[in-house]
């Protein structure tokens, strides 16, 4: 594995261009070409996304159908099969970004885009193989998994706002009430950023795959298995190689806005 740092030009280089048939599961092929997805009747839109927008948001969303956009993603792994031309023999590795995936619970809306919770997204490319596979999937966060047990308790429906089970930067946890949120720490979303570390040396002869790390200013790196981007390991302080004569452990957060310093392994 390896990140993939190539411009887009390396595929345009090429005579023949890639085309991907890409079938998401649970989506609407034939909608009007005019109106669009969102100007639907509500009962397909609501069939066809796993949180379904509430009606006030709706009519926002038609108003101005961008907005859309910043409706709440879903896990998703996808396989494409290359239908005309090919991926470059050379062209082998992962890009791993991420971003806030989700900033409405039900009928709530966060505070703010960066309190958002954490969606990775991967493009794997292997010239060799031929293959290309797109896989997306929120960051198992603590405060993630609280909010998951949280709906399912109240069975949070489209326009019932349900209770947050965290608190970030710009958002009130619970129903925002003050005793609430009285000396409550914004939790982390993990919402911003990834970055590769070297693969961890167990041995001379065995070697670990190099690793992923979900990052934000808000706490610590977590863990990601590369291919199905689960959590290895909660937040977790970076520290001193293995090799190091002298442990040491971060005692503050890591920037989600890193430099790498090209003279450094």
């Amino acid at each position: 594995w390896q990140t993939i740092r190539r411009n887009y030009d390396i595929f345009t280089s090429h005579s023949n261009s890639i085309s991907f048939l890409h079938q998401p599961n649970n989506t609407i092929e034939s909608h009007s070409k005019s109106n669009g997805f969102w100007h639907q009747p509500k009962n397909t839109i609501e069939s066809s996304l796993h949180s379904p927008p509430p009606d006030h948001i709706l009519e926002l969303i038609r108003e101005q159908s961008y907005r859309g956009g910043f409706e709440p993603a879903r896990d998703f792994r996808q396989c494409a099969k290359i239908v005309n031309g090919s991926i470059p023999l050379d062209l082998v590795g992962t890009l791993a970004i991420n971003c806030p995936g989700r900033i409405r619970v039900g009928a709530r809306m966060l505070g703010h885009w960066f309190d958002g919770d954490g969606y990775l997204v991967t493009l794997s490319l292997d010239g060799n193989s031929k293959e290309a596979n797109v896989n997306g999937r929120y960051v198992r966060t603590s405060r993630f998994k609280a909010q998951e047990d949280k709906n399912m308790e109240k069975e949070a429906v489209k326009n019932v706002e349900p209770p947050l089970a965290f608190s970030g930067a710009w958002t009130k946890a619970g129903m925002g009430k003050w005793w609430e949120n009285f000396i409550r720490i914004p939790e982390n979303p993990a919402n911003t950023a990834t970055i590769w570390l070297p693969p961890l040396q167990l041995s001379s002869d065995v070697l670990r795959s190099p690793r992923l790390f979900a990052l934000c200013e808000g706490g610590h790196p977590i863990e990601i298995d590369p291919i199905s981007l689960d959590v290895l390991n909660g937040e977790q302080p970076f520290q001193s190689s293995p090799k190091s004569s002298k442990q040491q452990i971060a005692a503050s957060y890591f920037s989600a806005h890193f430099s790498q310093d090209p003279n450094t392994n």
